[in-house]
């Protein structure tokens, strides 16, 4: 599936070329539910994604296409044993409140992601050591060799300031995130919305193209529709296929205690009868729970 980046680069495409939007504009997107987190590790949740990449940046990142391109990393290296990736960072990049962003950065982001209050620790875990080599270089070893390990970069390493990080901690940064994208912070009234503002400063001297980026948290589909259709909000964040998926099979285990008749069970009840041990007579299964239907292993 898109990632927002991805799926902001399109719907930016077909306004503009279409004439709905103009320099220094805000994009209102509706979200199907108010985001868990603004901080990556403890965004649990494909909406808390969405709202949260437009402030940040990663090492690399994958463009429409799905190939990778440099972002903070200009350039990388992967060692010859497959363990050891060299990044050279890009100089001059400030976060929103103004420290320069260094490998030290990298290394605390690393440091950071995978404490265990995270949801997702394991994206970070799968390095086994992060090194400053200087300022502008750091070397990422992994415990053996993965093929997707630069994926996983891109989609989860949101790259963080680390000096203030260890002054606030991870709950007052999540209240407060910053980063280095090329939107800024600015604020968030839970269930309602989050609002941020084009990153003067970005290193992309030709992004952000708009002022602004407004989620606004709206559960109801056919409500999300209307705000779309009398131009309430720009982009109805699309379904979340993955997420129909796991509901379909929660669904499916809270039904699992339901009696089954499977044809090994039905052996073994003829037989049982036959033994005496059980009375004749078919037991009859109890009805369903809403939304559940009976099914055999």
């Amino acid at each position: 599936m898109r990632t927002f980046r991805q799926a902001i680069t399109a719907l930016l495409a077909a306004v503009l070329t279409a004439g709905a939007f103009a320099q220094g504009d805000v994009l209102k997107v509706s979200l199907s539910s108010d985001p868990t987190s603004l901080y990556m590790p403890r965004a649990a949740d494909r909406t808390a994604g969405n709202a949260s990449w437009p402030l940040y940046d990663s090492l690399v990142y994958l463009d429409a296409d799905g190939e990778l391109k440099p972002q903070l990393a200009t350039d990388w290296t992967i060692g010859s044993d497959g363990l050891t990736y060299t990044f050279n960072l890009r100089e001059g990049v400030t976060f929103h409140n103004g420290e320069a962003f260094t490998a030290d950065d990298v290394v605390a982001t690393w440091e950071f992601g995978s404490d265990d209050s995270n949801d997702y620790p394991g994206y970070y875990t799968v390095a086994s050591s992060v090194e400053a080599v200087d300022d502008y270089t750091v070397r990422i070893t992994t415990a053996e060799p993965n093929a997707i390990f630069l994926t996983t970069l891109s989609k989860n390493w949101a790259i963080i300031p680390g000096d203030y990080m260890r002054e606030v901690g991870i709950d007052a940064f999540a209240e407060a995130p910053i980063g280095t994208g090329p939107f800024k912070f600015v604020s968030r009234t839970p269930g309602e919305r989050i609002v941020m503002e084009a990153n003067e400063d970005y290193w992309d001297a030709s992004l952000p193209y708009l002022d602004g980026v407004e989620f606004r948290i709206i559960p109801d589909p056919s409500t999300r529709v209307a705000a779309v259709q009398t131009g309430d909000v720009a982009y109805r964040q699309p379904p979340d296929a993955r997420t129909g998926r796991v509901a379909r099979r929660s669904r499916r285990r809270q039904c699992a205690h339901l009696p089954q008749r499977s044809r090994v069970l039905r052996r073994f009840q003829k037989r049982r009868r036959r033994r005496g041990y059980a009375p004749r007579g078919r037991p009859r299964a109890p009805s369903p729970q809403p939304g559940c239907r009976p099914f055999r292993y």
